[in-house]
């Protein structure tokens, strides 16, 4: 009991945001929470999101464009099959390792884009 009274005294001293987020942990019911939201700045960052993936949508675009006219089968196959790709890079090939990186670049932007999309930031209501 004695050891519980210490800890409880302890807690009673923090200070600033430490005794704030104390107080609104003990909250049971969630009355009190006063997190803000950031709606419009989240809404802005996925804006800034969706033009960055946009440029890179287009980027790939622009290759693909580029690898349907060449008369070249390897560049062909490394615009239809993924081992192709892989093979092709691993050769040393710029045109392969220029899509793959695009392609990196894609999947973490989707990334970051699908999760600055998630209900916990602010965007529900």
């Amino acid at each position: 009991m004695a050891s519980e009274t210490t800890a409880r005294n302890e807690i009673e001293k923090k200070e600033g945001f430490a005794h704030v987020a104390q107080w609104l942990s003990r909250d049971t019911d969630n009355a009190t929470l006063i997190y803000r939201k950031f709606g419009e700045l989240s809404t802005r960052n996925l804006l800034y999101l969706q033009t960055e993936l946009a440029i890179l949508e287009k980027k790939l675009g622009d290759i693909d464009r580029v690898d349907a006219k060449s008369e070249d089968v390897n560049v062909k196959d490394i615009a239809s099959a993924w081992e192709a790709l892989l093979d092709s890079q691993a050769a040393g090939d710029q045109r392969a390792a220029t899509r793959l990186e695009l392609i990196g670049n894609i999947r973490h932007k989707l990334k970051e884009y699908r999760m600055s999309r998630e209900p916990s930031m602010g965007l529900d209501s």
